[in-house]
């Protein structure tokens, strides 16, 4: 029986929504151990619109794995081709004939506050041959919710973030919050930091949907979208922020409460930008962003002004070095690489 390296290849066409970036910087690296495209590069926002493209694609990918049973396929979760492909009652026991690599960008299940959608989710990666996690809380809630062998799971921890160098420009401490990604889903953390009339000074980058919802205001700014590959050079701060939900106090609502379990994209972004961060201390990432000594948890947005203003130029400096040394790694892509390697060597060696 023919065994071999195959990947699912994902990827996004959206080049001025930075949000889509990840599943494309995935997708490099992923590429660069020489993996089998199983099909066509799957782009999420077609899969879900035409359900004939969908079928083709399953088709294509059934009919390239024939005769493969045992080999190592990667796919990056999740890939929006639906449940008749990823669930293994509806795709020949798919996970039990072959040995799949499940790179988690979001459970949604508790991403949105869906039970069912969480309940799909066990579905599908139960039977994972082996899993990489964002990072070490949520591998615990797989364990704990979703009764995975913790044997299974690797934990990537934070973001790689593709880009051919690292802002190294000298910042200073007083230019206020950067806060990058996909902005129609923090409407309610926006109206709130301005109600609030909360400083620093909030900058804004990314996607705005229906500018309506937008007010202008002298806290809060909206400084334009820009190309995932090009956004580094353009954000105007000192921190980069890492916060979600409906409060500037708290993580509230579904997607704020989520950031315990996630490691947003955006910390990437920020570290190769050269930004330091600030994070809330209930957020998985914190623990990285404390130990890394590249930024500072606060339990409310209301801290954010006294802690900024205590801290003299040379902390800051400081602070900026160490962010410097990580995002050289990450512009790399050098922590995905690693389990990468892991991954394969254990396929290898299991043959």
């Amino acid at each position: 029986m023919d065994k071999e390296l195959f990947c699912i290849p994902l990827g996004t066409k959206d080049e001025k929504h930075v949000a889509t970036k990840a599943y494309n910087d995935v997708q490099s690296i992923v590429d660069s151990f020489a993996m089998k495209r199983l099909c066509g590069t799957v782009y999420p926002t077609e899969v879900l619109q035409e359900l004939s493209k969908k079928r083709k694609t399953i088709a294509e990918i059934k009919k390239n794995l024939e005769g493969k049973e045992g080999s190592y396929v990667f796919i990056q979760y999740p890939t929006y081709l639906g449940d008749t492909f990823l669930f293994p009652e509806g795709f020949a026991s798919f996970s039990k004939k072959y040995r799949c690599v499940y790179f988690i960008h979001d459970l949604n299940g508790i991403r949105y506050g869906t039970p069912w959608v969480n309940a799909s989710d066990k579905k599908v990666l139960k039977n994972a041959w082996r899993i990489l996690s964002l990072n070490e809380k949520m591998t615990a809630y797989l364990v704990r919710k979703f009764g995975i062998p913790e044997e299974k799971i690797l934990s990537y921890g934070f973001w790689d973030y593709l880009v051919p160098k690292t802002n190294r420009n000298k910042r200073t401490k007083g230019n206020g919050l950067v806060f990058a990604g996909n902005l129609t889903k923090s409407v309610r953390l926006i109206e709130d930091y301005q109600k609030r009339n909360l400083r620093p000074v909030l900058n804004l980058y990314g996607y705005l949907g229906n500018r309506d919802w937008f007010k202008k205001s002298d806290n809060v700014f909206y400084r334009g979208s820009f190309k995932g590959d090009e956004v580094q050079d353009h954000l105007d701060g000192s921190f980069g922020l890492v916060w979600d939900g409906t409060s500037a106090t708290d993580l509230k609502g579904p997607v704020g409460t989520y950031q315990e379990y996630n490691c947003p994209h955006k910390a990437g972004l920020y570290v190769v930008s050269g930004l330091p961060l600030i994070v809330s201390k209930k957020a998985a990432i914190y623990p990285f962003v404390k130990e890394r000594g590249i930024g500072f948890g606060v339990d409310s947005l209301e801290e954010a002004e006294g802690l900024i203003s205590s801290l003299s130029e040379e902390e800051y400096s400081a602070l900026q070095e160490r962010v410097f040394e990580l995002g050289d790694s990450l512009r790399k892509g050098e922590r995905l690489k690693g389990l990468i390697s892991l991954t394969v060597k254990d396929y290898r060696e299991g043959q």
